[in-house]
């Protein structure tokens, strides 16, 4: 059964990744290294 949106956003925030969007990724126009985030959206699809 896969993860509603709800218990996803609740899985980011006690991983610390509350932003895990395109935009949080940028800091003062430079791209910031976030390398595991694609691991974790990978594995709450």
């Amino acid at each position: 059964m896969p993860l509603t949106e709800a218990e996803k956003e609740r899985v980011r925030y006690h991983l610390g990744y509350l932003q895990v969007s395109a935009a949080a990724s940028i800091q003062l126009g430079i791209p910031r290294p976030l390398q595991t985030v694609f691991l974790l959206e990978q594995g709450l699809n």
